[in-house]
């Protein structure tokens, strides 16, 4: 990342602005439809371990350039995968690994679908905590279509989203779905108005920038974790995180100007 706070990749296929405590990573390759190459999934990798070593980062927007979020994976790579090994292997390291990142990560990810996103594009944006999209965006995974199943997340975090049998639907049919119909599911949060949607996206993205950022990162692990955890043990993580946050400095910052505005009443 240079001073003035834009990372500078080798190619320019992923873009990363910092402004104070959020940044935007841009998928930025509009003339392919911003479509999912193995060079710009390496890129993605070194803007994702840029952010993670930014402590000062908290709140991160994923989005497209152009007037696509993405059509996903790129077909002329998916021409040269070579055996079913070597494909296994660039999946993991390429798709699994960077999706796994961001949801892993001790930030909130932010996916701001501003145009139709297809197949791994979505399975992208199902890797974030949240997901904001503009009215006019569609939502598709058409892999049914070519005799192939999602495999970055479309299997496993999209039924965990809207539920086994919607998920199952929206895989199986391979059709597109609105972006009104993507919020009536609960695959998306917000849609904003097309021509409001970059201001929208940063003042949805303000509503987190001021909240802790270790209760958000912890809190969103924890909540990620709670899935696979029956009540007890969900709880008992609970306990946890919540005695380390008690023992913080930004939880007795902000009970020190609590107190202060109480006293002030």
């Amino acid at each position: 990342m240079s001073e003035n706070g834009h990372f500078e990749p080798k190619n320019d296929l992923v873009l990363l602005e910092k402004q104070g405590r959020l940044a935007t990573i841009t998928i930025n390759r509009p003339a392919k439809l911003n479509a999912l190459s193995l060079d710009l999934m390496d890129e993605l990798g070194q803007v994702l371990e840029s952010v993670v070593r930014d402590d000062e980062i908290s709140v991160v927007i994923l989005t497209g350039a152009g007037k696509f979020f993405s059509v996903g994976a790129d077909l002329d790579f998916l021409h040269s995968l070579g055996t079913p090994e070597q494909f296994r292997k660039v999946l993991k390291t390429s798709w699994h690994n960077n999706f796994d990142a961001i949801e892993n990560m001790e930030k909130l990810f932010i996916a701001a679908i501003n145009g139709p996103a297809m197949g791994g594009a979505v399975e992208m944006a199902l890797a974030c905590d949240l997901r904001v999209t503009a009215q006019s965006a569609t939502l598709a995974m058409p892999e049914i279509a070519f005799g192939l199943i999602p495999d970055s997340g479309g299997s496993n975090r999209l039924a965990r989203q809207i539920g086994l049998a919607q998920a199952k639907e929206f895989v199986f049919s391979g059709e597109s779905i609105n972006s009104h119909e993507a919020r009536r599911l609960g695959l998306v949060n917000k849609v904003f108005p097309d021509e409001e949607f970059t201001a929208a996206v940063r003042k949805y993205a303000e509503l987190f920038l001021d909240k802790s950022p270790t209760a958000l990162g912890l809190g969103k692990l924890l909540m990620n974790k709670s899935l696979d955890m029956d009540t007890r043990a969900g709880l008992e993580a609970a306990g946890e995180v919540q005695s380390r946050l008690l023992d913080s400095e930004e939880y007795r910052h902000a009970m020190r100007i609590f107190g202060e505005k109480f006293r002030n009443q």
